[in-house]
């Protein structure tokens, strides 16, 4: 911190660095999970056990956002923020082994939106200048492990045996066991999820986030330089978002509960899902993969009516209402979790990326979209290559229509009618339509008859017309042509996920996406 800035009142802002990163620096589950919650409100616990050490009052530093891995606060002093900043960071690494802290600090004046402007460009500056730090790794005589190269300088208990583990994964290992001590159950329906062979090997990595909220946010904000005026709207937008965001969750896992009651009866002893990452807008977790985008689709359903700010009192759902894109990676329990978050993370851009193009924005508003990937590779490169090099044919037709718009639905609104109607062609609703009609036999398709048109639409549009002339020479039909007037299959993506798709919403209220 500058010399100058230690008598002076100073705006402070914190950002833990890749806890993605650390989260899935392994390709154990358990690990997994235990680095998710040990970054759940870190950065809170840090700052609130730091303070009371501290001795510090409550004139001398004032939070005024935190969430997600990022706080802002103000300190009366900036040398009370030079003591903070050295143990908050210390104790970071205490707890975690290897997360490091970025952190901004700039003067406060009486201008809040010219501060937080000041204090974003300083933490981009710091975040450029900070060097990567690797923990020393293991030297030659030690032994270390194998997926981080850190030494194996703890133990940990497995089934009454002692087994050599690195100080970060021992810290992961801690956090689950305090989870699992609080809630015995959740090991049982834990292992169910991740080992039990069969279908429920099958599972997906699904990752959601939020679109454009820091622009929305910025223009919620703008224009606004008294403090006081912008501690209360951050704090109301704060909670707005933490609170949306979890409700759409638990709605989620409501609609699987009930699914589970009707269709499974092991809603008691089974489990289907398991959070990794929630942090407000940005929420990962791990399915069973035949539910993810049932579950995704819940997800966007209990996100309804949800509102990122009340102007008076006004509930403006098409003005102040959230959409997310979501990314899915499909994988065998023996995929390496860290690679399949990578793919779900660039299928949730790629649908991002779909989503921002103008021909499916209403008056600049983004709506909801899904890509999704089966993975078969350990290492992808790069991931539209990857795409092109699989499912692009000698004969220049491509087999994925993905990713997906989801509809709303919501035919009062004029704003998210007209986004429906503009993006039927990519509506998640004709996915589920044709996929319907592939699962109940409306076609007169056996399996085999499906598995032999997957088959065969890697081969091109002649073997496919080929296929179909000969099904439809023995009554059997089809919801449309093989390729659309681009190229592009029509239901490649239906027959790739005929073994991947169960549909939780079985209701057509419940969906959001009704079929016609």
């Amino acid at each position: 911190m500058r010399e100058e800035l230690l008598e002076k009142e100073v705006l402070v802002m914190y950002d833990i660095r890749e806890i993605q990163n650390f989260i899935f620096r392994t390709n154990k589950v358990k690990d997994i999970v235990g680095a998710s919650r040990l970054v759940d409100g870190i950065l809170e616990k840090g700052l609130t056990e730091c303070r009371k050490a501290l001795g510090f009052a409550g004139e001398e530093l004032e939070i005024l956002m935190i969430g997600g891995g990022n706080a802002v606060a103000i300190f009366q002093k900036g040398e009370l923020a030079k003591k903070m900043n050295r143990m908050l960071g210390r104790w970071i690494l205490e707890q975690t082994y290897s997360l490091q802290l970025a952190i901004a600090v700039v003067e406060k004046t009486d201008h809040y939106m010219k501060d937080y402007r000041r204090l974003q460009e300083e933490k981009t500056k710091v975040k450029a200048r900070m060097p990567k730090v690797h923990m020393m790794g293991a030297l030659p005589i030690m032994k270390r492990e194998n997926q981080t190269g850190l030494p194996l300088s703890e133990t940990i208990t497995v089934n009454g045996k002692k087994i050599p583990v690195s100080k970060e994964v021992c810290l992961k290992r801690k956090a689950l066991e305090n989870d699992l001590q609080k809630e015995q159950e959740k090991q049982i329906q834990f292992d169910s999820l991740v080992d039990e062979k069969g279908r429920d090997s099958m599972l997906a990595l699904v990752h959601i986030d939020g679109n454009s909220m820091g622009q929305k946010i910025g223009q919620l904000m703008e224009g606004i330089d008294d403090y006081q005026v912008a501690k209360e709207q951050m704090k109301q937008i704060s909670h707005n978002i933490n609170q949306s965001f979890q409700e759409a969750y638990d709605f989620m896992k409501q609609k699987l509960l009930i699914w589970a009651e009707q269709t499974e009866g092991e809603s008691k002893g089974r489990i289907y899902l398991r959070k990794i990452i929630g942090a407000g807008d940005d929420v990962t977790f791990v399915c069973q993969g035949r539910l993810a985008l049932s579950l995704v689709l819940a997800y966007v359903k209990g996100l309804e009516g949800k509102l990122l700010y009340e102007e008076d009192g006004i509930r403006e759902e098409e003005k102040y209402g959230f959409s997310v894109c979501a990314g899915i990676a499909y994988m065998n329990s023996h995929f390496p979790f860290s690679e399949a978050y990578k793919v779900a993370e660039e299928c949730c851009h790629n649908a991002k990326k779909r989503a921002k193009e103008e021909k499916h924005k209403v008056d600049g508003k983004i709506g909801n979209w899904v890509d999704f990937q089966i993975c078969k590779s350990i290492h992808t490169t790069d991931f539209e290559k990857d795409r092109k090099k699989q499912y692009q044919l000698a004969d220049g037709t491509y087999l994925l229509k993905r990713p997906y718009y989801i509809p709303f639905d919501r035919p009062e609104l004029k704003r998210y009618a007209e986004m429906d109607q503009i993006n039927q062609a990519d509506s998640f609703a004709l996915f589920r339509e044709i996929m319907y009609g592939f699962e109940n036999g409306k076609n007169g398709l056996a399996q085999s008859d499906l598995k032999e048109l997957r088959n065969t639409y890697s081969k091109g549009k002649e073997a496919m017309d080929t296929l179909k002339t000969f099904l439809e020479s023995r009554g059997k039909s089809f919801p449309m042509e093989c390729f659309d007037g681009n190229g592009i299959a029509n239901w490649y993506d239906e027959l790739e996920m005929l073994e991947w798709y169960e549909d939780i919403l079985m209701r057509k209220e419940d969906t959001g996406c009704s079929t016609k």
